[in-house]
């Protein structure tokens, strides 16, 4: 997975993020949780969320290599596109 950001400037950043370490993230977090780094108002957001199905779905997802997950223009002129 690569996330690209560009500005309006000179700036331009591409985050090259495998999928296994995705997915690793999504188990630390499903086995061990991080609810006390997390606000309380926000916290029922994270409840919410099964871990265990996300990664199943990142597993799903890695067969789809090129896909374009996210591509948004801000009126700014930011661009943020995430590219399997």
């Amino acid at each position: 997975m690569r996330v690209h950001i560009k500005t309006t400037g000179k700036f331009r950043c591409i985050i090259p993020m495998p999928l296994w370490m995705l997915g690793f993230a999504l188990k630390l977090t499903a086995k061990y949780g991080m609810n006390k780094y997390i606000p309380k108002e926000q916290r029922m957001y994270i409840e919410a969320l099964d871990f265990e199905e996300l990664n199943k779905a990142i597993k799903v997802l890695s067969k789809y290599k090129g896909m374009e997950i996210v591509n948004v223009n801000a009126s700014d002129g930011t661009k943020v596109k995430i590219i399997l």
